[in-house]
């Protein structure tokens, strides 16, 4: 049995800054913010973290930085549902 997970990342370019939404199916054994990182990681292509466990901010190759705002755990009903318009 999976489970499912919605995430909002916060997304930085220059001074405009902006969320973006997702939710995934993920194994039941999988941690839901390791989930939502490897994520936003793989978002816009290979992210760079700083190297500071720290730091929640990632950097992609065409400058733009994120990071996790939140991660919820949802049932497969709400998935359904969100998957149709995210």
């Amino acid at each position: 049995m999976s489970k499912y997970i919605f995430i909002r990342l916060t997304l930085r370019s220059g001074e405009d800054e902006f969320d973006q939404t997702a939710v995934l199916e993920i194994s039941p054994r999988k941690n839901a913010y390791k989930a939502a990182r490897e994520y936003l990681k793989d978002f816009w292509g290979e992210a760079e973290e700083s190297g500071d466990p720290e730091d929640e901010w990632v950097e992609y190759p065409n400058g733009i930085i994120g990071k996790v705002k939140a991660v919820q755990e949802i049932t497969k009903e709400h998935y359904d549902i969100l998957s149709k318009y995210i």
